[in-house]
């Protein structure tokens, strides 16, 4: 098995069908992530005494990135003004064969001078619906 270096990701900001890489990513960003609900099906006649579950509807976990924050960078400027609003993001790594797309909903922006680091823009997102290969 091929192993991957973590180096690489890349996180675009997508208007109008046009990518804009989100300058500035730090940290170990969080790709894809996805989350089954369960369901209780646990009856009286249950093995074992023991509940039971079935998988449920899939949840596209909330995320959080982090980007050294330039006032005048216009995505940064996009992201910390869109509180509440559903955005189109892509993200790509060199391990992908193909860029990967989502919707989110910004759940918080937040701007934070280290004590001994740059200005730091975490952001929150909120996917909904489900991450897919960009197509062509």
């Amino acid at each position: 098995m091929a192993k991957k270096a973590g180096f690489g990701a890349k996180i675009y900001l997508v208007e109008n069908g046009t990518p804009a890489l989100i300058p500035g990513l730090r940290g170990d960003p969080v790709l894809a992530e996805e989350q089954a609900e369960q369901i209780e099906v646990t009856s009286h006649d249950s093995p074992g005494g023991r509940r039971e579950y079935i998988g449920g509807l899939i949840d596209t976990v909330e995320r959080t990135l982090e980007f050294y924050y330039d006032p005048e960078e216009p995505t940064h400027q996009k992201l910390r003004s869109s509180v509440r609003q559903t955005l189109s993001f892509q993200v790509d790594h060199p391990a992908f064969t193909t860029p990967e797309q989502f919707d989110a909903v910004v759940m918080n922006a937040q701007v934070t001078a280290e004590l001994e680091g740059g200005l730091v823009l975490s952001v929150t997102l909120k996917p909904t619906g489900e991450q897919t290969p960009v197509e062509d």
